[in-house]
């Protein structure tokens, strides 16, 4: 006979297992979704079967990897209680979709990602520093988010989050927001080819609104984050 202990700590254990995962699975599908929205990869397949190629090649397949192994994982360890027996696999894995799903949709309609971001950065803390930068530093050449500093006939100038000027050239064949003027000092993401500093856009759409490259303005000359002229704590 295993004294009584042995079974409470098992089932601790076993709801901190399932805790862990399913904090960790919310995490990582809310940082794909603000991945591909401030990456812009999320928002390229409108624009045809070029566009559907740089979402396929340029999306964290690892992290969706991840995430799918952490469901399956997630399944099997709410199977051990009894509350899940009798019950089809199949209602039991969509209700825990379900679950996760909610969960990174409650995260990502708030500033959480953001303040991890600048967080790792001005802390340079290890891996999450990393992660985040690698939304900018991944970023395929065909996109490019900024600020439209002049209109002008066949286009506009923008000043890149980078801090480039690029000149961005406008045609028939460029996919627009239905009645949408564009307007200087408006943040938008161009999608197309780039020859020296000009591109002649595919596509044009205003930047997400909660897209953010502010944290760029803390970074010293070799790309370093600084705090009012110092640098940051190790």
């Amino acid at each position: 006979m295993k004294p009584h202990w042995h079974f409470v700590l098992k089932s601790l254990l076993l709801m901190l297992g399932i805790v862990v995962a399913v904090l960790l699975t919310v995490y990582i599908l809310s940082f794909i979704h603000f991945f591909l929205r401030q990456s812009g990869v999320g928002f390229v397949p409108l624009y045809g079967f070029r566009g559907l190629s740089i979402f396929v090649m340029n999306s964290p397949w690892l992290l969706i990897a991840s995430a799918g192994a952490l469901l399956f994982v997630i399944q099997l360890l709410v199977r051990k209680y009894s509350f899940s027996f009798r019950r089809p696999q199949l209602y039991l894995l969509v209700g825990i979709i379900i679950l996760v799903l909610f969960g990174a949709y409650i995260i990502g309609q708030t500033q959480i990602h953001h303040r991890l971001h600048g967080f790792a950065e001005n802390r340079g803390v290890p891996v999450f520093r990393q992660l985040y930068r690698d939304i900018d530093e991944r970023r395929p050449e065909s996109i490019t988010f900024g600020t439209i500093t002049e209109m002008r006939e066949n286009g506009f100038v923008l000043e890149s989050n980078k801090g480039e000027v690029v000149i961005i050239v406008i045609t028939e064949n460029t996919k627009r927001p239905l009645n949408k003027t564009f307007v200087e000092d408006e943040t938008i993401l161009v999608f197309g080819d780039r020859e020296g500093n000009t591109i002649r856009a595919i596509g044009v759409r205003p930047a997400p609104s909660d897209f953010d490259f502010s944290w760029r303005s803390n970074l010293g000359p070799r790309g370093n984050p600084q705090l009012n002229g110092q640098p940051p704590r190790q």
